[in-house]
């Protein structure tokens, strides 16, 4: 019997959950949880040791936020029932090309719905797909499509396990050898065999533990040591292929067998393969041998519970498993050793170097020069640096013993034997490696503190990270991070950024502090623009982490000093300081209430005197986070942030008032560059009109008017629409379409009846100078008509007059495109959706802050 015909053997087996039922009516319905079937009673300890049916579905479409109502999860069920029928009567005629391909992309399109399916039901169909993509003679086509199906299935964990489903590894190798080694008279070649490598990535996962040895025993026979494609074919073979859930008795092995080649190819797949192990294996459930055991002994298709008793009662072995655990991780103290040997020399530097190193690395390159482009194909994509941070943060746990860490130790040696590596001074080749290292070791850990923080997870708590092993592990990529990111390289500093981000969000009072006093520093002494951008863009990153600690008082209390020396940062004269400015305001402002508040002279002086500050930066490193809040750091930021906000405003007009002269139809201002400076400082001129205060509105568009009342500038026309757009939208009751509207108005009316677009011309790259006061208020009331939807029908007649007007008056080509634009603006703001509040806080929330 073929694997085409087995498959449609399980038609019946698939069908029988059918319901009877009639569909239900349209309507909306709530976030449920169904019971598929009643759950099994086992102790927790052996959960993993029964069959996971009894799993509730979560229906995680969120029906009561739609706008319409939507199919209940009983509707799809019917739905996905009929789509299997069909599925299976295609099959069973074997028309794959057309009927099959037909309903398979039904089901993708209600698979993307996200409706949860039955867990038996989605075992039986990746079993109905699995064995069709491995029957012999399918189209490639047809088992490229049904693979990335099978992928989308069988992907998640969560959904599927190995005691749903366990696939037979040897009809996909058997088909994939068949693609890798074509016999003679194959008239061509193709890259199907890129399709089953990546499916045996995700079906080894359900390849029963018990197998291990008949692949290896099957696969490590066709290394031939003499030809480098014949090894990193057959590594390739075994990475996909071994099943990561039980890797005792070949993890040794796989050391071994690492020690005997040179290739950096060869490195990357070993260390991706220990990558998956070190994250699997942080649950010890995933290798208990009582679940090898029960794989091992019962039939597919009957009573996993019954047969799993069954099982159990002939096991010899330890009946309290408590994973796999050994020196380091799950690793040796030699075998943890070779991996951080093999970390030190990736990057190239020039630590403990000789002779022999030198020429071991010469030949890793050398030998990957001579691999086949078909079997660099075959690798897996990896990234060498995140398998590195990925096995060094999962093998991280507390002896209680000695209360050391090991990975952690071997991390802290790691990095002081480069850290001058990471100086700006000792720029190389490695630097970006190094900086990304950072940021992967930052993300990971991150990732695996906030996985264990919940409860669903099933690492043991004596594993768990603890409070001392992350401040250790932050106050470590402290020191190397306080270098790094002064890097003049782009791509080192990015890197660092990152970095800075995350571990500012772990441990805000280790990072928080130093880059704080650098940058207050460096914004005060007015040193290299350098340095100066540098600190500007680490306080970018930790500003999230800055301001929501407000127990933190001394870096909290500093923020307005900060800010303040900040403002000489929009330079016209360099706009990559400006664009780094406006990225911290930004930043900033999109935390923070700006109100209008009287400051009083003993907070001002408080404010103002920056040595005072400075003396207590030394204590920032004292901090409670359980200290109440007593409101003085809220209170003195926002009594000095209305002056603020309206000297940045002035600032940023400022900038905008030495640009260069636009060119080109679409009005671009300078290069790149330039266009990008724009937009930032838009972009944070935008969160700060959010984030003003009621009080603090009027006076923003109050200088607005006065400033456009007295300025035309050509180089502004542009600008001008965007910061009048900015302050649309961030201050609410469309108060600026009220204020603004009248003049822009009365000026448009003025300048059509003075001449003005009256000359009919073709060409907008050379507009004539005395349209430019038009331009200026087309371009401010095409901006404030954003949001403005109710002052526009209130307005309504004077609207209307306006837009017959310029539909009459305009001849030039410019003149209409701006009326067309604000014909446009108006419609949106009248049909469509917009929110009347932008601010980052609820009403409610904002009023009471």
């Amino acid at each position: 019997m073929s694997s085409c015909d087995r498959c449609l053997g399980n038609q019946m087996v698939i069908t029988e959950e059918r319901s009877t039922r009639n569909p239900a009516h349209w309507k909306p319905v709530k976030k449920v949880k169904r019971q598929e079937e009643p759950a099994a009673t086992t102790m927790d300890s052996a959960r993993h040791l029964h069959s996971p049916a009894g799993s509730v579905r979560i229906d995680k479409t969120y029906p009561n936020l739609m706008p319409y109502p939507i199919e209940s999860l009983d509707q799809m069920d019917t739905h996905l029932e009929l789509i299997i029928q069909h599925l299976l009567e295609a099959a069973q005629a074997k028309d794959f090309e057309l009927a099959f391909t037909y309903w398979q992309q039904v089901l993708e399109r209600w698979l993307d719905f996200r409706y949860p399916i039955k867990r038996r039901l989605r075992a039986r169909l990746a079993s109905l797909f699995y064995n069709l993509t491995v029957s012999p003679g399918m189209d490639p086509d047809c088992v490229a499509r049904m693979a990335k199906l099978l992928i989308i299935l069988i992907k998640s964990d969560k959904y599927l396990d190995v005691r749903d489903l366990q696939l037979d590894w040897k009809a996909l190798y058997d088909i994939l050898k068949r693609e890798l080694a074509p016999k003679q008279r194959a008239s061509g070649l193709t890259t199907i065999y890129l399709t089953y490598l990546e499916l045996a990535e995700v079906a080894n996962a359900y390849f029963p533990p018990h197998t291990t040895m008949e692949i290896l025993e099957t696969i490590l026979p066709e290394l031939s040591g003499q030809d480098i494609n014949s090894v990193l074919s057959t590594q390739s073979l075994l990475c996909v292929f071994l099943p990561i859930s039980h890797p005792v008795p070949w993890l040794d092995s796989i050391f071994r067998l690492w020690n005997t080649f040179q290739s950096q190819s060869w490195d990357s797949q070993w260390l991706d393969l220990l990558a998956r192990l070190s994250h699997k294996h942080l649950d010890p459930n995933a290798s208990d041998p009582r679940l090898e055991h029960i794989l091992k002994n019962i039939t597919p298709g009957q009573d996993f519970d019954e047969q799993a008793q069954q099982s159990l009662a002939s096991f010899e072995g330890t009946q309290a498993w408590s994973g796999i655990h050994r020196d380091v991780g799950i690793y040796t103290q030699r075998q943890w050793s070779f991996i951080m040997t093999q970390c030190i020399r990736y990057f190239s530097v020039p630590v403990g170097s000789n002779t022999v190193q030198a020429a071991a690395t010469y030949s890793a390159k050398v030998t990957d020069i001579k691999v086949s482009s078909r079997i660099l194909k075959m690798l897996k994509p990896s990234d060498t640096l995140k398998s590195f941070a990925i096995i060094i943060v999962a093998s991280m746990t507390e002896d209680h013993e000695s209360g050391d860490c090991r990975a952690l130790t071997s991390l802290s040696k790691l990095l002081t034997a480069m850290e001058t590596f990471f100086h700006p001074s000792n720029y190389g080749r490695w630097s970006s490696k190094l900086a990304k290292f950072l940021n992967y070791l930052a993300k990971q850990f991150a990732r695996r503190w906030v996985s264990e923080s919940k409860i669903e997870q099933n690492t043991p708590n004596h594993w768990k990270l603890t409070a001392s092993i992350k401040k250790r592990f932050v106050m470590m990529l402290s020191n190397v991070l306080l270098m790094s990111m002064f890097s003049k390289d782009a791509t080192t500093a990015t890197w660092t950024q990152h970095a800075l981000k995350i571990v500012a969000h772990l441990e805000p009072s280790v990072m928080v502090p130093p880059i704080v006093e650098r940058s207050a520093l460096a914004l005060e002494g007015l040193l290299e623009t350098h340095r100066t951008t540098a600190c500007i863009a680490a306080l970018t990153s930790v500003m999230g982490s800055m301001l929501n600690v407000q127990s933190f008082r001394n870096v909290a209390g500093s923020l307005p000093t900060i800010l303040d020396l900040l403002l000489p940062g929009i330079d016209p004269n360099d706009p990559s300081k400006t664009m780094y400015t406006a990225m911290l305001v930004l930043q900033t402002v999109s935390k923070i209430k700006i109100s209008d508040i009287k400051v009083s002279n003993d907070n001002m002086q408080g404010i103002n005197d920056l040595g005072h500050e400075q003396h207590e930066i030394k204590d920032l490193s004292q901090f409670n986070p359980s200290q109440p809040d007593n409101g003085l750091i809220v209170l003195e930021s926002e009594s000095f942030w209305s002056e603020w906000a309206l000297t940045y405003f002035q600032r940023v007009m400022s900038f905008f008032e030495n640009l260069p002269e636009p060119k080109g139809k679409q009005e671009k201002t300078g290069g790149k560059l330039e266009e990008s400076t724009i937009n930032f400082l838009c972009a944070s001129f935008d969160e700060l009109c959010k984030s003003i205060s009621d009080e603090l509105g009027p006076k923003m568009i109050e200088y607005f008017k006065s400033y456009i009342s007295d300025n035309v500038r050509s180089n502004m026309v542009k600008a001008i629409g965007l910061v009048s757009s900015s302050l649309a939208r961030g201050i609410s009751d469309s108060a600026t379409f009220k204020s603004i509207y009248p003049l822009c108005d009365a000026r448009i009316r003025a300048e059509l009846t003075a001449g003005a677009a009256s000359v009919h011309t073709m060409s907008t790259n050379s507009p004539a100078g005395s349209d430019l006061r038009l331009h200026w208020f087309f371009s401010i009331l095409i901006g404030v008509s954003n949001h403005a939807g109710l002052a526009i029908l209130e307005s309504k007649d004077s609207v209307l007059s306006l837009l017959k007007l310029l539909l009459k008056e305009c001849k030039t080509e410019r003149a209409c495109l701006y009326t067309a634009s604000l014909i446009y603006t108006v419609l949106r703001a009248l049909i469509e959706y917009y929110p009347e509040d932008s601010r980052f806080l609820n009403p409610h929330e904002w009023e009471d802050s």
